[in-house]
């Protein structure tokens, strides 16, 4: 007689305990973020561009939520509300604060935040991704005025117009009027180069809809910090305003390409030309989405192109930053996946170049100019830039896009 199978009746899983600081954390949601709201409702003004359009990609991130998203009525209401106390309700104060350049768009996504705190219990990721831009945006701005961004001291605003005028033109100065002939273009573009916290609120709204991996928007937001940090160390080594500042007459009067004088850069003027940040962070969240859906690199390509014209067009930089931006995005990236190989050590001398090329007592001109800018931009990306910095999607999500 066969025994009969013996039969074992699975044990049921066992409670995960969690640690008690997770409940604490839950708990301070509301009060934090009732807190933050209050706090940017004061900080917030016409000049903190940046905070203002982070603070748009707030009420992106909230009111299109894949779930228990806010109403848009009630972000638009309850940031009204915000702004009429800030006016000290008096209405023709409020019409003034709200005509103010950016300031509808900061008061938006404060009623999109305070929305999300109302609930009682909003969404962590939603309200991680509302909440952190600004906040995130709001850290490194007093950072780079807490001193980490030279304000002082001699700059190398001549010899960077030097090199860009080994082209045979200066680049700032031709998109300057071109963008200054169209008065809609110079004001798109103006919000374009304020707006890079807006398109990363897009790409974490598309990460949260699964349109883009979690994995990828993790590494674009690595990326994009670790720039933040060694940004301003670069400057330190090639202090420079950019042509708004450095040179009078800006676009209409071009600087002699002949004078060897130094220039007279006002005291007050931030030393972050070199290398172009801005460039750098349109570059690697554009890579970090790739394999995404078409729109979304659509976007950010859009974004991209529209960066480079900015930079130069509103006079914030110059061709030579925008070209050793390439090289250190690139090896930034490659950093944070990291992977350090002679790939990364030769973006870190493509970089290093450029840094250091200003500070040479010549200049290269004519087809050498050139040479250098093509060359070091066309090897960067084929070079530095490969796998595996790059991080893909999901299959399933390319083949759906």
């Amino acid at each position: 007689m066969r025994n009969a199978p013996v039969t074992h009746t699975p044990e049921p899983p066992r409670a995960r305990l969690r640690p008690p600081w997770r409940g604490l954390l839950r708990v301070a949601r509301v009060p934090a973020t009732l807190l933050a709201v209050a706090a940017l409702a004061l900080i917030i003004s016409p000049a903190a561009r940046l905070l203002n359009y982070g603070l748009l990609g707030s009420a992106l991130i909230a009111c299109a939520a894949p779930k228990r998203r806010v109403p848009i009525t009630s972000a638009v209401v309850l940031g009204l509300g915000l702004a009429f106390v800030r006016a000290q309700g008096s209405p023709a104060a409020l019409s003034t604060l709200l005509a103010q350049a950016g300031m509808p768009f900061g008061f938006l996504g404060l009623g999109a935040l305070a929305a999300l705190a109302a609930r009682g219990d909003p969404d962590g990721a939603t309200l991680v991704g509302a909440l952190g831009i600004p906040l995130g945006i709001l850290l490194v701005l007093v950072a780079f005025l807490a001193g980490l961004m030279p304000r002082s001291g001699p700059t190398f605003d001549w010899r960077l117009m030097r090199l860009d005028r080994g082209l045979g033109f200066a680049p700032s100065y031709l998109v300057a009027r071109r963008l200054l002939a169209v008065p809609i273009a110079s004001s798109l573009m103006r919000a374009l180069y304020h707006a890079l916290g807006f398109e990363m609120a897009v790409v974490y709204s598309a990460a949260q809809h699964q349109v883009l991996a979690q994995r990828a928007w993790r590494r674009v937001l690595a990326a994009v910090l670790a720039i933040a940090v060694i940004g301003p160390v670069l400057y330190l080594l090639c202090p420079a305003t950019g042509p708004l500042y450095a040179f009078a007459g800006f676009p209409w009067a071009e600087p002699d390409a002949t004078r060897a004088a130094a220039t007279a850069v006002p005291p007050d003027a931030a030393r972050n030309a070199m290398p172009s940040l801005h460039l750098a962070w349109t570059l690697v969240i554009y890579r970090g989405v790739s394999g995404s859906a078409r729109w979304l690199r659509a976007v950010t390509l859009l974004w991209l192109g529209g960066t480079v014209v900015a930079t130069l067009g509103l006079g914030e930089h110059y061709a030579a930053d925008l070209v050793a931006a390439v090289p250190f995005a690139l090896t930034v990236e490659r950093l944070v996946a990291g992977c350090i190989d002679a790939r990364t050590a030769l973006g870190l001398a493509f970089t290093g170049v450029w840094i250091l090329l200003p500070r040479m007592p010549w200049a290269p001109n004519g087809l050498l100019t050139w040479t250098l800018m093509v060359s070091t931009v066309a090897a960067a990306l084929a070079v530095v830039g490969t796998e595996p910095a790059r991080v893909h999607a999901p299959h399933s999500q390319r083949a759906a896009a």
